[in-house]
């Protein structure tokens, strides 16, 4: 049972045998050692200025996790905003690293916490130039669909409906407003928590470079998107204006085709719902969540699929 479910139809039990409102309650430091060469006799080595020691490229990453994880942290001891919302960190930074060392980091967990890892890493984002280009854009592709890992909305598993749905049975009417005060509540806490992994997947696919790789990753995102009940129209209208750029400059009939068979395959077949807001019946008598479905924009997708198809017939 989802905790808040369990927390909620607790607190309406408690409302029915009290007759009460519902109450829910290190860097590393490098040094060099200049060995003078053994001078040829009779003759003066030119001085030669030394060249500035610079720190290696892989702390930079591991200075900015550490450094990123602190003010996470940091942030949730004294129950405040974290201190960044849009990927800045490296942005008034001099050195960067290597796009490939900061892809290598972005690749795996770089904190515990899921919340903590999503924030590290949407700000390691900045690290990278706004179009990854080449083999390297290809890679990060790959990373697109892999994390960090997206909270699931409240009210869209089946498991918590039904419970939710339990919950709805045993609530009065006049308690109404207040199971739904705390429901909202917790729905904005999961929505807060869930931003900097969308923020991620969202900055990550800007800086992608527009090929058949992209595509792929970028649908198996927005699939994942909508079956955790996030709203994503935006997401794909951004998704098929590329779609549209690589139909036109390099994509054969073949691919078209399967592009088109996986955007028709998913507007058909994936929604989600998700339970929004508890209401009173009058016609059953008892209150009734009002739900919603989540799922890819139909005309948007048909439009989509209508042209892959025509550009696959070469028209």
């Amino acid at each position: 049972m989802h905790p808040f479910a369990s927390q909620l139809r607790s607190a309406v039990f408690a409302v029915l045998i009290a007759s009460s409102a519902v109450a829910l309650v290190a860097p590393l430091a490098l040094a060099q050692a200049n060995h003078p060469a053994t001078k040829p006799a009779g003759r003066q080595p030119k001085p030669v200025e030394p060249k500035p020691v610079e720190p290696k490229q892989v702390d930079l990453i591991a200075d900015a996790i550490k450094t990123l994880t602190a003010e996470y942290q940091d942030a949730i001891k004294k129950n405040s905003s974290l201190p960044r919302t849009k990927p800045d960190y490296f942005d008034n930074v001099a050195a960067k690293p290597p796009i490939e060392s900061v892809l290598r980091a972005l690749s795996q967990r770089v904190a515990q916490n899921a919340q903590a890892d999503a924030y590290v890493r949407l700000q390691l984002v900045s690290a990278l130039p706004h179009t990854i280009e080449g083999a390297l854009g290809e890679e990060a592709a790959r990373l697109l669909a892999v994390g960090p890992e997206l909270l699931t909305v409240p009210g869209s598993t089946q498991p918590e409906r039904r419970d939710l749905d339990k919950i709805a049975q045993r609530t009065k009417m006049q308690d109404i407003t207040n199971v739904m005060s705390q429901w909202q509540t917790h729905v904005q806490d999961v929505e807060k928590r869930n931003q900097n992994a969308i923020d991620y997947r969202t900055e990550l696919f800007k800086r992608l470079p527009v090929s058949r790789n992209k595509i792929d990753a970028s649908l198996e995102d927005l699939r994942q998107r909508v079956q955790a009940g996030i709203q994503s129209r935006d997401y794909f209208r951004a998704i098929g204006s590329d779609i549209r750029v690589w139909a036109q400059q390099s994509a054969r009939p073949a691919e078209l085709r399967q592009v088109a068979q996986t955007i028709k395959m998913m507007s058909d077949q994936l929604k989600t719902t998700v339970y929004e807001t508890l209401e009173f019946n009058d016609q059953q008598r008892r209150a009734t969540w009002r739900s919603r479905e989540v799922r890819i924009d139909g005309n948007a997708s048909k439009d989509l699929v209508e042209f892959l198809n025509a550009r696959s017939r070469g028209e």
